[in-house]
Protein backbone atom coordinates (compact mmCIF):
# COMPACT_ATOMS: atom_id res chain seq x y z
CA UNK A 1 0.00 0.00 0.00
CA UNK A 2 3.05 2.57 -0.39
CA UNK A 3 3.41 5.51 -3.11
CA UNK A 4 5.85 6.50 -4.18
CA UNK A 5 7.48 8.82 -1.63
CA UNK A 6 6.45 9.83 1.62
CA UNK A 7 2.40 9.38 1.17
CA UNK A 8 -0.10 11.25 3.50
CA UNK A 9 -3.81 10.97 3.37
CA UNK A 10 -5.47 14.41 3.79
CA UNK A 11 -9.36 15.30 4.06
CA UNK A 12 -10.98 17.29 1.38
CA UNK A 13 -13.57 19.89 1.69
CA UNK A 14 -16.09 16.61 1.83
CA UNK A 15 -14.55 14.95 4.15
CA UNK A 16 -14.22 17.90 6.37
CA UNK A 17 -17.71 18.67 5.38
CA UNK A 18 -18.74 14.70 6.80
CA UNK A 19 -16.68 15.28 9.96
CA UNK A 20 -18.58 18.57 11.45
CA UNK A 21 -21.79 18.49 9.70
CA UNK A 22 -22.49 15.02 8.77
CA UNK A 23 -23.63 16.54 5.33
CA UNK A 24 -22.97 12.96 3.75
CA UNK A 25 -24.25 10.55 6.52
CA UNK A 26 -21.89 7.87 6.62
CA UNK A 27 -21.98 5.18 8.79
CA UNK A 28 -19.46 5.08 11.45
CA UNK A 29 -17.07 2.89 10.30
CA UNK A 30 -16.27 5.06 7.44
CA UNK A 31 -16.68 8.03 9.81
CA UNK A 32 -14.08 6.45 12.13
CA UNK A 33 -11.32 5.91 9.47
CA UNK A 34 -12.06 10.09 8.58
CA UNK A 35 -11.28 10.39 12.19
CA UNK A 36 -8.31 8.99 11.94
CA UNK A 37 -6.66 10.82 9.31
CA UNK A 38 -8.02 13.93 10.55
CA UNK A 39 -6.56 13.48 14.14
CA UNK A 40 -3.28 11.95 14.48
CA UNK A 41 -3.10 8.52 11.19
CA UNK A 42 -2.43 10.50 8.34
CA UNK A 43 -0.50 7.25 6.77
CA UNK A 44 -1.99 4.21 5.46
CA UNK A 45 -0.30 1.91 7.63
CA UNK A 46 -0.84 3.73 10.98
CA UNK A 47 -4.56 3.74 10.12
CA UNK A 48 -4.63 0.30 9.92
CA UNK A 49 -2.46 -0.03 12.77
CA UNK A 50 -4.78 2.21 14.91
CA UNK A 51 -8.55 0.88 12.98
CA UNK A 52 -10.62 -1.51 14.83
CA UNK A 53 -11.36 -2.80 11.67
CA UNK A 54 -9.71 -6.08 10.08
CA UNK A 55 -6.92 -5.09 7.72
CA UNK A 56 -8.87 -5.93 4.63
CA UNK A 57 -12.02 -4.28 5.81
CA UNK A 58 -10.07 -1.07 6.46
CA UNK A 59 -8.34 -0.74 3.18
CA UNK A 60 -11.69 -1.62 1.11
CA UNK A 61 -13.47 1.30 2.92
CA UNK A 62 -9.91 3.45 2.45
CA UNK A 63 -10.24 2.74 -1.34
CA UNK A 64 -13.82 3.77 -1.27
CA UNK A 65 -13.04 7.00 0.66
CA UNK A 66 -10.72 7.89 -1.82
CA UNK A 67 -12.55 6.62 -4.74
CA UNK A 68 -15.73 9.10 -2.90
CA UNK A 69 -13.06 12.33 -2.66
CA UNK A 70 -13.67 12.17 1.10
CA UNK A 71 -9.30 11.59 1.36
CA UNK A 72 -6.74 12.49 -0.68
CA UNK A 73 -2.99 11.55 -0.84
CA UNK A 74 -0.66 14.30 -0.47
CA UNK A 75 2.75 13.77 -1.53
CA UNK A 76 4.95 16.75 0.08
CA UNK A 77 2.45 19.01 -1.36
CA UNK A 78 0.94 17.63 -4.83
CA UNK A 79 -2.62 16.00 -4.10
CA UNK A 80 -3.34 13.12 -5.66
CA UNK A 81 -7.03 11.22 -6.04
CA UNK A 82 -5.59 7.62 -6.89
CA UNK A 83 -7.88 5.52 -8.75
CA UNK A 84 -6.90 2.43 -6.18
CA UNK A 85 -4.81 2.28 -3.63
CA UNK A 86 -1.88 -0.56 -3.20
CA UNK A 87 0.22 0.80 -5.87
CA UNK A 88 -2.24 1.38 -8.66
CA UNK A 89 -2.38 3.82 -11.14
CA UNK A 90 -3.22 7.20 -9.66
CA UNK A 91 -4.51 10.27 -11.67
CA UNK A 92 -3.34 13.82 -10.89
CA UNK A 93 -5.87 16.01 -9.26
CA UNK A 94 -5.41 19.71 -9.55
CA UNK A 95 -4.46 21.08 -6.35
CA UNK A 96 -7.16 22.58 -3.51
CA UNK A 97 -5.81 26.25 -4.27
CA UNK A 98 -6.33 26.12 -7.82
CA UNK A 99 -10.13 25.39 -7.60
CA UNK A 100 -10.63 28.47 -5.69
CA UNK A 101 -10.74 26.51 -2.06
CA UNK A 102 -8.69 28.61 0.50
CA UNK A 103 -5.33 26.66 1.41
CA UNK A 104 -3.26 28.23 3.84
CA UNK A 105 0.40 27.56 2.47
CA UNK A 106 3.03 25.88 4.23
CA UNK A 107 5.40 28.69 4.63
CA UNK A 108 3.29 30.80 6.45
CA UNK A 109 4.26 32.29 9.76
CA UNK A 110 1.92 30.48 12.63
CA UNK A 111 1.83 33.08 14.96
CA UNK A 112 0.45 35.72 12.00
CA UNK A 113 -1.84 32.82 10.69
CA UNK A 114 -3.34 32.28 14.01
CA UNK A 115 -4.05 36.23 14.33
CA UNK A 116 -5.16 36.46 11.25
CA UNK A 117 -7.73 33.89 11.21
CA UNK A 118 -8.61 34.84 14.79
CA UNK A 119 -9.18 38.45 14.22
CA UNK A 120 -11.75 37.13 10.98
CA UNK A 121 -13.68 35.16 13.10
CA UNK A 122 -14.44 37.99 15.92
CA UNK A 123 -15.16 40.06 13.30
CA UNK A 124 -17.64 37.84 11.35
CA UNK A 125 -19.21 36.25 14.50
CA UNK A 126 -18.55 38.49 17.34
CA UNK A 127 -18.68 37.05 20.71
CA UNK A 128 -19.98 33.98 19.15
CA UNK A 129 -16.17 33.26 17.76
CA UNK A 130 -14.84 31.97 21.20
CA UNK A 131 -14.98 28.16 20.26
CA UNK A 132 -13.19 29.29 16.59
CA UNK A 133 -10.79 31.16 18.61
CA UNK A 134 -9.70 28.42 21.28
CA UNK A 135 -9.46 26.24 18.61
CA UNK A 136 -7.31 28.21 16.75
CA UNK A 137 -5.45 28.78 19.72
CA UNK A 138 -4.61 25.62 20.23
CA UNK A 139 -3.64 25.13 17.00
CA UNK A 140 -0.04 23.68 16.76
CA UNK A 141 0.71 23.93 12.99
CA UNK A 142 -0.66 24.95 9.61
CA UNK A 143 -2.36 21.68 9.16
CA UNK A 144 -4.48 22.29 12.96
CA UNK A 145 -5.58 25.78 10.96
CA UNK A 146 -6.66 24.15 7.81
CA UNK A 147 -8.92 22.55 9.49
CA UNK A 148 -10.10 25.70 11.32
CA UNK A 149 -10.31 27.31 7.45
CA UNK A 150 -12.31 23.73 6.45
CA UNK A 151 -14.45 24.12 9.03
CA UNK A 152 -15.65 28.04 8.09
CA UNK A 153 -16.01 26.68 4.58
CA UNK A 154 -18.12 24.36 5.42
CA UNK A 155 -20.05 26.65 7.40
CA UNK A 156 -20.21 28.57 4.66
CA UNK A 157 -21.45 26.19 1.98
CA UNK A 158 -24.25 24.72 4.41
CA UNK A 159 -25.95 28.15 5.43
CA UNK A 160 -25.03 29.14 1.59
CA UNK A 161 -23.13 32.23 2.57
CA UNK A 162 -21.21 33.55 -0.09
CA UNK A 163 -20.34 36.66 0.85
CA UNK A 164 -18.94 34.47 4.13
CA UNK A 165 -16.52 32.44 1.69
CA UNK A 166 -15.22 35.40 -0.35
CA UNK A 167 -14.46 37.08 2.85
CA UNK A 168 -12.56 33.64 4.45
CA UNK A 169 -10.73 33.32 0.53
CA UNK A 170 -9.43 36.87 0.91
CA UNK A 171 -7.78 36.18 4.70
CA UNK A 172 -6.31 33.23 3.23
CA UNK A 173 -5.04 34.96 0.30
CA UNK A 174 -3.69 37.39 2.88
CA UNK A 175 -2.00 35.33 5.57
CA UNK A 176 0.04 33.75 2.67
CA UNK A 177 0.61 36.80 0.76
CA UNK A 178 2.71 37.67 4.39
CA UNK A 179 4.68 34.56 4.43
CA UNK A 180 8.24 35.18 5.79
Amino acid sequence: MAAIGPAHFVLTLKGSEELSLRTYRLDIKLRSLLVLVQKCSPTVEAILQKSLFPRDEALERLRGLVKDQFVALDHGGSIEAPATINGGSAARAAPQAESGYPVLEPGVALSQARFGLSDFCLDTFGVEAQPLIDVISAAVDIAGLQGVVDQLVARARKGRQDSLLAALKAQVRDINESRI
